[in-house]
C-alpha cells in the first residue's frame, strides 16, 4: 500500500501496483487521482503520474544528511542572532555561492526539526529550484519557531560525506 500525502484534503491510499517502479518512502510524484463514484474496489485511481525528479537534487535528506543538517543550521542561528559577527560568519559551514544576506531568515529557526519537506513546500519551490550540473545538492525542511515550515538547499561533497549551507528559499 502506498499512502499518498495530497496538497489538500485528506491521505489516499493506494496500491502499489499502481505504480510500475518501486517507491520510496518520501518520494515525490505530480499526480492526478481520479475518484469512483461507483463500484470498484479502490475508489481511487491514477489518471496521471509523473515522478518529481531534479538532476542531482535530492529530496528526501537520510537521518545522517539530517543530522549533520541540524548541526550546521544550529551554528548558523546561533550566528546569525548574533548580529552577525564576522569572526562567527567565518566559521560557518556555507557554499562559496550562499548569500549572506540569508542568514538573518535562519536566526528563528528549530535546527533539530530538519526533514522531509511536506508536499506543498516542495510544490511552492519546484519552480525555484535549479537542477544541478555537477555538484549534488540536497533540499530539506526546517521549523521555524512559529510552526512554519522553512526550505533550505544544502551542496554535497562528492562522497557526500560534507554539507554546506547553498541557499534559503
Amino acid at each position: 500500500i502506498v499512502e499518498l500525502e495530497p496538497m489538500y484534503g485528506d491521505a489516499i491510499r493506494l496500491s502499489s501496483q499502481e505504480f510500475e517502479t518501486p517507491v520510496n518512502v518520501n518520494d515525490y510524484y505530480e499526480l492526478s487521482i481520479r475518484r469512483h463514484t461507483s463500484g470498484g474496489c479502490s475508489p481511487y485511481s491514477i489518471a496521471h503520474k509523473v515522478k518529481v525528479a531534479i538532476s542531482n537534487v535530492v529530496l528526501s535528506p537520510t537521518g545522517q544528511q539530517a543530522y549533520a543538517a541540524s548541526f550546521i543550521l544550529d551554528e548558523v542561528k546561533n550566528c546569525a542572532y548574533g548580529q552577525l559577527v564576522d569572526s562567527c560568519k567565518a566559521d560557518l559551514a556555507l557554499d562559496a555561492a550562499f548569500q549572506r544576506s540569508q542568514l538573518s531568515l535562519l536566526s528563528h529557526i528549530k535546527p533539530r526539526t530538519v526533514g522531509t519537506c511536506s508536499v506543498a513546500m516542495i510544490a511552492t519551490i519546484l519552480q525555484q529550484i535549479e537542477p544541478a550540473e555537477k555538484q549534488t545538492r540536497l533540499i530539506s525542511c526546517v521549523q521555524s519557531l512559529d510552526g512554519k515550515e522553512l526550505a533550505v538547499e544544502f551542496s554535497l561533497s562528492d562522497d557526500e560525506s560534507r554539507l554546506l549551507l547553498n541557499k534559503v528559499y
